[in-house]
């Protein structure tokens, strides 16, 4: 799961800073962790 983190956190950061851009927030830690499970659930992601 730190691996789905660590990715989740790279490609957030770059809509993050296109919203905050646009003067929209971005809940950082709660996208990452949404983020996260989703790439973590994706069969075969990691091997």
């Amino acid at each position: 799961m730190d691996q789905a983190r660590r990715k989740a956190r790279s490609l957030l950061e770059l809509v993050s800073h296109t919203m905050a851009l646009e003067d929209q927030g971005v809940d950082m830690d709660d996208q990452v962790e949404e983020l996260a499970r989703e790439l973590a659930d994706r069969r075969g992601l990691w091997s």
